[in-house]
């Protein structure tokens, strides 16, 4: 056990010297990474409960919600997917992050189901969507044949830190601050007096603070905007090699 210990720190340690002189690209990736990855699981966690509390969905109206919602993405996903080699990474991102901050602002101001529904599956949908894709080809262009594998363990290592950092979070706003600021005179569910609508509200402001971070590294990077058609087809030349880059 204390071999296999040693041996995975040792790896773990000649992974980080393989990234040291990545481009700064490689690291702004990393963090919208971060930010997309706590917004999609905090919204899955906050999903059924927001549904069920806030408009009277039934647990079975709200599963099938659910499980259509995933549908929705995937289908977006295959549909828009292209996007990413006509606009470029840095300006797919853009046009992601404001999908997904503009329909969580809209999940936190809604009153009506219609409104509701239209948000989640219209622009949060097609903004998740429209990140991954992104965020893996970026991943692929800042990174050499030696240390790529250990940037895509990275990669999803901040996966799964936002995936826990999320479940904390909405702990915090559902118990906490259940009822938001508690603002005598204001509806119990306006946005400051709703601790499910507050956390939608976080998520939004980091995906408009990522917004503001790809659009100052532009100057700065101008790689994050370089990578068309002919450059993904260059990295991607078949589905294996993509696979094989992931492995």
């Amino acid at each position: 056990m204390r071999a296999a210990v040693i041996r995975a720190l040792t790896q773990t340690r000649e992974g980080l010297q393989s990234l040291k002189g990545s481009p700064r690209d490689l690291y702004i990736v990393y963090a919208i990474n971060a930010c997309d990855n706590f917004n999609y699981f905090s919204l899955s966690l906050l999903f059924t409960l927001f549904l069920t509390e806030e408009f009277g969905f039934s647990d079975q109206e709200t599963g099938v919600l659910y499980g259509l919602w995933g549908c929705a993405i995937t289908a977006f996903g295959f549909a828009f997917g292209g996007l990413v080699d006509f606009l470029g990474v840095k300006k797919t991102l853009v046009v992601a992050l404001i999908l997904t901050g503009t329909g969580r602002l809209l999940l936190a101001l809604s009153h009506s189901r219609w409104l509701l529904l239209t948000a989640l599956f219209g622009p949060v949908s097609l903004g998740l969507a429209l990140g991954s894709p992104a965020v893996l080809i970026a991943v692929k262009r800042y990174t050499k044949q030696g240390n790529r594998g250990f940037a895509y363990a990275v990669l999803y290592a901040a996966m799964n830190v936002a995936s826990l950092l999320s479940g904390w979070t909405l702990d915090l706003f559902r118990i906490t601050l259940r009822d938001g600021f508690g603002i005598s005179g204001r509806p119990a569910d306006s946005i400051l007096n709703s601790g499910y609508r507050l956390y939608l509200v976080l998520g939004r402001n980091y995906d408009f603070a990522a917004v503001i971070v790809v659009r100052e590294g532009q100057g700065r990077s101008p790689s994050l905007m370089g990578i068309n058609q002919r450059q993904c087809n260059r990295h991607f030349n078949s589905s294996d090699d993509f696979v094989r880059q992931l492995t």
